[in-house]
């Protein structure tokens, strides 16, 4: 029901933005962003934009245009994009840097590009989907003895955390696995 009505409120013209988290792969937090994609593809009027980018896709390609005059997936083609659409996805956060599970942190170009996607998205809704914990994102944690710092730096979050609803999907088993 949270999912509706975070769509409805993006049909009636509402600016947020959403994290829908949980430490599990599989549970559909990427199917549920593409459902209030949807949701907001049908109801709303038709001049309406959506964009749904897998972000750790989206950070590949924009590495391989790196000395390639010839590719158009440039950092700038991307935050253009993402900074014209009426609502976004931001797919899978974290996942860039490999294993979320690392003591790994974003680098200084991934942070620039998400500061830069954000920053365009000021009064515009984006869906952002992770497996990150909120400790993770924000703060980092101790473990085993060792300090696991937070993944993003605090302007990007700051950014990301401005004006939010959480949909957090807590015991979902990965449904990809069921039946295994």
């Amino acid at each position: 029901m949270l999912a509706v009505r975070v769509a409805e409120r993006f049909i009636q013209g509402e600016v947020f933005n959403v994290w829908i988290q949980s430490p599990e792969t599989g549970c559909g937090k990427s199917h549920l962003a593409m459902s209030i994609l949807q949701q907001v593809n049908e109801a709303s009027p038709q001049n309406r934009r959506t964009l749904f980018l897998d972000f750790g896709r989206t950070m590949e390609l924009m590495r391989d245009s790196v000395g390639n005059r010839e590719s158009m997936y440039t950092q700038n083609y991307f935050v253009t994009l993402a900074s014209k659409v009426d609502v976004l996805v931001l797919d899978d956060l974290g996942a860039e840097t490999g294993d979320i599970y690392s003591d790994k942190r974003a680098s200084e170009y991934t942070s620039n590009v998400l500061r830069s996607i954000l920053n365009s998205r000021q009064h515009k809704p984006t869906i952002i989907t992770t497996n990150l914990s909120g400790q993770r994102l924000l703060t980092g944690y101790r473990e085993g003895g060792r300090f696991i710092p937070p993944m993003y730096d605090k302007k990007m979050m700051s950014r990301a955390m401005r004006k939010v609803e959480h949909i957090l999907f807590k015991d979902t088993p990965d449904k990809r696995l069921l039946g295994f």
